[in-house]
């Protein structure tokens, strides 16, 4: 389980919280946008949980948990459009990140 908190751009999405309800958001951007989003950094880190992140993982007492911080930027115009926050159970989680090399 993760939970996830996403910063969009205002300019890129006007509309966003007013037409978004749950599913993926990158098919949302697709879709409704035309927008491709593509990950340019993540940064990975443990930290405490505050009280509502500890009651939304089901976590009790004070364990650490991952914390990643990432930024997307739009694929077309190369500008930033989305940072976000995921955060996961520190003993729940195997994370896999995959670097690719950017294409000339």
């Amino acid at each position: 389980m993760a939970l996830i908190s996403h910063f969009l751009t205002k300019a890129f999405c006007p509309e966003v919280l007013e037409s978004y309800e749950s599913g993926s958001l990158g098919s949302f951007l697709i879709n409704v946008y035309g927008i491709k989003a593509k990950r340019i950094s993540s940064l990975v880190s443990s930290a405490m949980p505050n009280a509502s992140d500890n009651f939304q993982l089901g976590m009790m007492g004070s364990q650490p948990i991952l914390k990643v911080k990432t930024l997307n930027k739009d694929d077309v115009s190369g500008k930033i459009i989305e940072y976000s926050v995921s955060r996961f159970r520190s003993d729940m989680i195997q994370l896999e990140i995959l670097i690719t090399p950017e294409q000339p």
